[in-house]
């Protein structure tokens, strides 16, 4: 499954529409790549405590993912092995949850050790999901933890009432701690360095727009009820950022300290899952098979990652479903 992804060049309306501020480092359309999310730049798991990394058993990094209550952890199906079907044999799925680990409160990719893990219980995976399409549709887990981790604040799900409201033209954040080297937009692989968590945005666009959807378009493999499409240029998720929150930050009101009014204040609101994408090429506007190999060896040409993500607002009723099994709330 690809998770290299990409978007436009975002407007200055649509980084204030959700209280988003352009970070200082977010340069303009083409220009020297720093090597983080690629082209993206530092954060932190204080900055962002629902912030979850999937590691396998010998602590190599996975997929991203996000803490959304104390005891699950959110990320893509397609993080895990495709071939998931235990026959309801108890010891299978026990053997398959132990093969993996979530690290919480982490900034980097590597340098773990078994102390910093937290325990898998089970994972369930979307009803539908099937990982030969590229498609998101059904491209969500639910990976419920062994403990409660009460130290870590959960990001919050779209609920029924944002659910209905439109996020295209909006700008969305995307965290992940996924290859920050360049061969997700280049045709050379390059050494494989420890990667510290990152953050990009991106901006929602119509389905019509994606180039995958575009071959696609018979079938339901870009349903807009159940898939985000997303593009940003020159900035790219990569291998490891799969299953990253793609979030808001919202507008919420809270009582003062006195009671007597209300301040505003700001709360993250998560609104879809990464699965996958591709780069396309601005000066042929091509897939990168067919991409300009020297220039894309050397990174000097401008381009535009175009992602997609599940749309959880339309997954409201599985999510309540499996959720209820939480034993953490």
């Amino acid at each position: 499954m690809m998770s290299g992804f990409k978007i436009l060049a975002l407007l200055a309306c649509c980084w204030s529409g959700l209280g988003l501020v352009a970070p200082s480092s977010a340069e303009g359309n083409f220009v020297h790549r720093r090597q983080l999310i690629y082209n993206g730049w530092e954060t932190s798991t204080e900055e962002y405590p629902f912030g979850a990394a999937l590691v396998h058993k010998s602590l190599q990094h996975v997929c991203s993912g996000s803490l959304i209550s104390p005891g699950v952890m959110l990320t893509a199906a397609h993080c895990f092995d495709t071939a998931l079907a235990f026959a309801n044999r108890e010891e299978e799925e026990d053997m398959f949850a132990n093969s993996y680990k979530v690290i919480l409160g982490r900034d980097y990719s590597a340098g773990h050790t078994d102390s910093d893990t937290i325990g898998i219980k089970k994972v369930i995976r979307g009803d539908h999901f099937d990982y030969n399409t590229g498609s998101a549709a059904w491209d969500l887990a639910l990976v419920f933890l062994d403990t409660c981790q009460d130290n870590y604040r959960p990001i919050k799900v779209v609920n029924e009432s944002f659910a209905d409201e439109s996020l295209i033209g909006d700008a969305v954040s995307v965290i992940g701690w996924g290859d920050t080297e360049g061969q997700c937009v280049r045709n050379k692989r390059e050494k494989d360095e420890v990667d510290r968590v990152s953050e990009m945005l991106y901006k929602v666009v119509d389905c019509e727009e994606d180039k995958y959807c575009q071959r696609h378009h018979s079938k339901s493999y870009c349903d807009e009820e159940m898939t985000m499409c997303l593009q940003q240029e020159n900035i790219a998720s990569c291998d490891g950022d799969s299953g990253a929150p793609v979030f808001v930050r919202a507008r919420a009101a809270e009582a003062s300290p006195s009671g007597d009014d209300e301040i505003e204040a700001y709360e993250y609101v998560q609104v879809g899952i990464l699965s996958a994408g591709q780069v396309r090429i601005q000066k042929e506007w091509n897939y990168l098979k067919v991409r300009d190999k020297n220039s894309m060896s050397r990174g000097d040409l401008p381009f535009v990652d175009e992602a997609r993500a599940v749309s959880l607002a339309g997954y409201q009723n599985w999510l309540e479903k499996h959720l209820s099994e939480d034993e953490c709330i």
